[in-house]
């Protein structure tokens, strides 16, 4: 029975890793995480990601040669380093993040003004170009 509670234990472990992932990409592709703290953010989030995802390959590649106890200690340490990821990463700068993601909108609407006025003087241009050359 206790086998059992820690089987289960473990396999929500591993989906616990993909929430996260999940959870982090949908973060990276809706916010522009370089704005925070000037730049020194994103790096230290890099790298702690890099780290959880080397925690789990090894978990993954000592499989056929660790106990099940072994593993399951490996997983638990997974888990806990997620925890305080979502701690110190994400929930002790949500503010910061919000801020992040209004400037990467004001950024993207700004760019995409200028290119579409970039696009209607290229189109009155080529358009003079095709009057002049048919004259």
């Amino acid at each position: 029975m206790l086998g059992h509670l820690k089987r289960a234990t473990l396999d929500c472990y591993k989906t616990h890793l993909v929430l996260f992932n999940k959870e982090v990409q949908k973060l990276e592709d809706s916010y522009e995480l370089t704005l925070l703290d000037n730049g020194s953010y994103y790096p230290k989030f890099l790298a702690k990601k890099h780290e959880i995802h080397e925690f789990a390959s090894e978990a993954r590649a000592g499989k056929p040669r660790i106990t099940a106890e072994q593993e399951f200690d490996l997983w638990k340490n997974i888990f806990n380093r997620i925890y305080d990821f979502r701690q110190e990463m994400i929930g002790g700068y949500k503010s910061s993040v919000q801020w992040a993601r209004k400037e990467s909108r004001a950024k993207r609407t700004k760019a995409d003004i200028r290119n579409l006025l970039i696009g209607f003087m290229a189109g009155i241009l080529s358009g003079v170009c095709l009057m002049r050359i048919a004259l």
